[in-house]
């Protein structure tokens, strides 16, 4: 069954709208099972009221790196504080970088990946599938 923007992959991009842990666990088993090419670098904007260090949690297994950003439809009142999400990873021994522009993160992601995760939202998917001209119905 093909969901959009659920593990919806093309090259070397995942795109998974997951925004709670469950969701970043069934990523990480995802990745376990098809094991993608390394470094994997997972790309995370989330909204405040989610609990993103249990995605964190959640993903610093299967991952390399952690790249943390904010959506730009995101709406302005539920956006989240990466740079609170970058002292945390980095607290817990992930690397981890911030980067407050979304194309520019998108694009260091791509650079440096073997596999981009990218995650969090649907605002996030949804905003890095147009930027980058990936239709949520291409399977």
């Amino acid at each position: 069954m093909f969901l959009p923007g659920r593990f919806q992959i093309r090259r070397d991009i995942i795109f998974d709208v997951a925004h709670n842990p469950a969701g970043a666990l069934t990523i990480a088993a995802t990745l376990r099972a098809l094991n993608p090419p390394t470094p994997r670098t997972a790309l995370v904007a989330v909204l405040a009221d989610k609990d993103w260090r249990g995605i964190i949690e959640a993903l610093a297994p299967v991952v390399d790196r952690f790249l943390f950003t904010n959506a730009p439809s995101a709406p302005p009142e539920r956006r989240w504080d990466p740079a609170e999400a970058l002292a945390f990873a980095r607290s817990r021994g992930f690397e981890a970088e911030l980067q407050p522009d979304f194309g520019v993160a998108i694009e260091r992601g791509e650079k440096a990946s073997g596999t981009l995760i990218i995650t969090g939202s649907f605002h996030t998917v949804g905003d890095a599938m147009l930027r980058l001209q990936v239709s949520p119905f291409a399977a």
